[in-house]
């Protein structure tokens, strides 16, 4: 375009300000998205830790009963019959089983996390 004393840049063309634009809009919404992937992934490792304090929480309980019930059979094992000890023996193997299994899994999710940092 041409005027008597003026010269329009190319890149000033209506055609061409509209491509730019419109490659502009393009880049914003893949950007966008990009931070809404990145947002939600965080959401998700947030929520995984959080499970993780919790379940923490509840087993270190859970090991102080267990703890406290260990105690109170070992006060009161000299007074058991055999088999009543054995019981009682293998039911807090039972729950130490347990436990262990949501410690494992704790590690599961912690490894989860760090590998996703």
């Amino acid at each position: 375009m041409k005027d008597a004393n003026f010269e329009l840049d190319r890149d000033l063309y209506p055609d061409n300000i509209e491509r730019s634009w419109s490659q502009l809009m393009m880049l914003f919404q893949e950007r966008d998205t990009m931070i809404h992937e990145e947002i939600a992934r965080l959401e998700k490792l947030q929520r995984l830790a959080e499970k993780i304090h919790q379940e923490a929480k509840v087993t270190d309980s859970k090991l102080d009963d267990i703890e406290a019930w260990i105690e109170d059979e070992a006060k009161r094992i000299d007074h058991l019959h055999p088999k009543d000890a054995k019981n009682n023996c293998e039911q807090i193997e039972r729950e130490l089983a347990r436990t262990e299994e949501t410690i494992k899994s704790m590690f599961s999710d912690v490894q989860i996390l760090r590998d996703n940092r």
